[in-house]
Formats: C-alpha cells, sequence, structure tokens
C-alpha cells in the first residue's frame, strides 16, 4: 500500500496552553450575550479628584454606602425586573479594620471584616446574587453594600466590587443611564458611553467609567 507524507499541523489536540497561562497570570472573564460588568466602590483619601467614588476619609465608627463607577450613584442599587445581579469580585486594601454588610431587599445577607494593612481579594464562583431571591428575575431587587470604620483613626484606603448584571429574556441593556454630580446633586440622564460631565448647575466636573463596550478581561 503506498504511503504519502502529510505535514503534521497543531498537536492533536485543542490547545488551551493561552488560556491557562492567562488564568495563571489574572483569571480572566468572557461576557456572554446579555451580561455586562458592574463595578462600585470606594477610594478614601486626602487627595482631591473628580471621580464620584473618591471620598475623604472616613471616621471611626461612621459608615458610608458604595458608589457606581458607571453613575457616581450611591447605594443601594435596584436590579431592574429582567435582570439578573451576581457580585463576582471584591477587593479591600484598608489602612484601619473595617466591615462591610451587603444587604439584598433591605436585609443582611453577608458581610466582611478586613484587618488594617492587608490586602483581601476574592473572586467568587457563585457571588452574592439575586436569582437566589428570584430565579426568573420577575421582580426589582435592592442591593446595598454599607463599609463601617471599624478602626481607630480614620479610615483610608480602597474597596471595589465588580458583578454581572445578565438579562433574562429581555430588551437589550438600556442605552442610556443616569449620572450624579460629585459636587452638587445634579442629576442627568447621558449615553451609556458617557466619561464626564460638566455640570450645568455648579460647572464642576464629575469623571465616570464607561463599561457597556468591555466583553472580555486580559
Amino acid at each position: 500500500m503506498p504511503t504519502y507524507p502529510v505535514k503534521s499541523r497543531g498537536i492533536g489536540k485543542p490547545d488551551y496552553s493561552k488560556d491557562i497561562s492567562r488564568s495563571i497570570q489574572r483569571p480572566g472573564y468572557y461576557l456572554k450575550v446579555g451580561q455586562w460588568l458592574t463595578m462600585s466602590g470606594l477610594t478614601l483619601s486626602d487627595i482631591p479628584s473628580y471621580y464620584g467614588w473618591i471620598k475623604t476619609p472616613l471616621a471611626p465608627g461612621a459608615s458610608l454606602h458604595l458608589i457606581d463607577f458607571q453613575t457616581g450613584l450611591p447605594y443601594p442599587y435596584t436590579t431592574p425586573a429582567g435582570y439578573i445581579h451576581t457580585l463576582i469580585q471584591r477587593s479591600i486594601i484598608p489602612d484601619q479594620d473595617l466591615r462591610i454588610d451587603d444587604y439584598l431587599e433591605g436585609a443582611l445577607g453577608f458581610n466582611m471584616v478586613a484587618v488594617g494593612g492587608m490586602h483581601i481579594w476574592t473572586q467568587d464562583v457563585v457571588g452574592m446574587s439575586t436569582t437566589m431571591l428570584d430565579p426568573t428575575a420577575a421582580l426589582p431587587h435592592i442591593v446595598d453594600n454599607i463599609v463601617t470604620n471599624l478602626g481607630t483613626a480614620s479610615l483610608i484606603g480602597s474597596i471595589s466590587d465588580i458583578g454581572i448584571l445578565e438579562s433574562v429574556g429581555t430588551e437589550p441593556f438600556p442605552t442610556t443611564k443616569v449620572v450624579k454630580c460629585k459636587w452638587c446633586d445634579f442629576r442627568k440622564t447621558v449615553p451609556q458611553e458617557t466619561t464626564k460631565l460638566i455640570c450645568p448647575e455648579c460647572g464642576k466636573l464629575t469623571l465616570y467609567y464607561s463599561l457597556s463596550k468591555l466583553r472580555h478581561g486580559p
């Protein structure tokens, strides 16, 4: 029987080496159709900033709501009917002890205590999610995250949450959002891609994130 040389291509099986390498270096994310990233948090510092989530250091015993990075609006956040919101990642870098209380529908669902001087980073396979209350997303749901300073001095540091908002048989994600001026509480409806607003009331600049076009991580 005649034989014919055939040039070998590939390794004879799927090559996931690049994906594995990427995940070892930094776990990534790939969003499906109907999924969008959400980001919220606080940075507590004496350094002035145009970003709405930058606040002055938090006094001992005081509390603050996390702030939506895309709108500058403080939590609580209402997940619309037809959507599921899931917290998938949290990072905390405090110089004082703190506690974060996570509420679903006004009731405490989870909390986390962080020790000052330590960096805490968590990435959950199954995070806190409105699907636990309403798998079909038939109703809107209120989510809130509150930070309390448990230390003896004013709290400096950062807290950031990343979540996924997923539609359940609904229309595409809204093309507009309501943003808040950091300085005077003025609010305006703008396109999702908006990253800055010069307030028509006070004339000052506020900066925001735009996550609507972000589909995957590195």
